[in-house]
This record gives structure tokens, sequence and C-alpha cells, in this order.
């Protein structure tokens, strides 16, 4: 699935710098509702969103509700990327009817080391045995890539299918 990586206000800002385009509390619901269709313009074949950071932005009820407005609007789904355990992303997603789903274990690749991102997958293999379905949430560094193309095939023989985040959202 082609996914919208929707940059939002995290609880550090401006400490920590954030996209030009990102969703801050400070907008009002028009600039927002802007922002939320200039990302839409930009990638117009996206299936659904989830959040890169966020997390203050995503323990607020009204602005999250645009936010999921639009989307459910759309027929697209959110991924809660729970960078707080605070965020309403998912609740509210269920609450409007909008399908949803968040990040089931930690970030695969908050280190860039190969040998941690491959004990993260581990770690996401397990959840998954053990749940039924987990959902991971990477980005495409050279170390992360090269983790997945050694792990996954391993994975695969060992019983592990690989399924659209679609999929797994209800």
């Amino acid at each position: 699935d082609v996914m919208l990586h929707i940059p939002m206000e995290p609880h550090d800002y401006p400490a920590r710098r954030l996209e030009t385009n990102g969703l801050l509390l400070a907008h009002s619901e028009g600039e927002i509702e802007k922002r939320m269709k200039d990302y839409f313009r930009a990638v117009p074949y996206a299936a659904g969103a989830n959040n890169h950071m966020g997390s203050r932005f995503t323990e607020d009820r009204d602005k999250m509700l645009v936010v999921l407005e639009m989307l459910r609007a759309k027929g697209m789904f959110f991924v809660d990327s729970m960078t707080t355990p605070k965020s309403i992303g998912l609740s509210l997603s269920r609450e409007l009817g909008l399908h949803a789903t968040a990040r089931s274990a930690p970030f695969l690749d908050n280190s860039q080391d190969v040998a941690a991102v491959k004990t993260q997958l581990g770690a996401l293999e397990k959840l998954a045995r053990k749940r039924g379905s987990a959902v991971g949430i990477c980005h495409p560094h050279r170390t992360t890539i090269q983790a997945l193309a050694e792990e996954l095939p391993r994975m695969r023989s060992r019983g592990i299918r690989f399924v659209s985040v679609s999929r797994l959202v209800r």
C-alpha cells in the first residue's frame, strides 16, 4: 500500500525539526484542511496514512478529528504510529468508523544498525506469532533495506506471511 506519511507536531517542537508542511496545534482547522489537500494532491494514489512524529498533535482530539474526517471522506485508512501512549488516533478512528490499526511493536529502525534492525524484526515476528498479526514501521534507510533483504526470506521460510497493511485495518 502507498501511504501518506503525515508530519505532525511532536512534544519537543520546535527544538525538534518538523517539515515545513507539517501539521501544528497552532494551525486553524482551515490550515489543516489545506495542508491535507496538499498531501492528497502530492500522493493521489495513497490508500491510507500514518503520522510522522506527532506525539503532541495525536493527543489532541479536535485537531486529529479534522485529519481523520478528511481521510474517511477519501475512503482511506489510518495507521497510528503510536509516537505517544496518549495518542487518540486509533480510538478516534474507530469512533468515526474509519478503518485503522496501530503500530504493534517498537519502530524497527530507531537504530541505524543492521543487527539492531534484525533484532527488532525478530521481536515483530514473535509478536505476530502470539497475536496472529503485527504491524511494524520502518523507514527506507540503507541499513533497514539491507536488514529487510536479509531477514524477510528467512522469516517467510519460517511461515511468516507478509500482507499489505490495508488487510489488517478494521
